[in-house]
């Protein structure tokens, strides 16, 4: 299938939050205002300490979890 995405940018994050909501009702941000343009054939490591949003930016990517603010752009289509 070919690639309709005409920006030359496969993967497109923009003012990305994701907040989770504690089990005492604590609002607990976990990403903010993430900004993130990987070209098409890209490489890109994420690093950061346990806890710091990693595998959440990865599973918004995928679309397992819903995003709280911001978009995600996968070939140009609204993850």
């Amino acid at each position: 299938m070919p690639n309709n995405n005409t920006s030359g940018v496969a993967i497109e994050i923009g003012k990305l939050d994701k907040t989770y909501q504690s089990q005492t009702g604590e609002a607990i941000e976990a990403l903010r205002q993430i900004d993130l343009s990987i070209a098409p054939g890209g490489f890109v490591s994420v690093v950061g300490p346990s806890g710091c949003g990693k595998s959440t930016l990865l599973m918004l990517i995928a679309g397992l979890l819903p995003a709280s603010g911001g978009r995600i752009t996968l070939d140009g289509k609204l993850v």
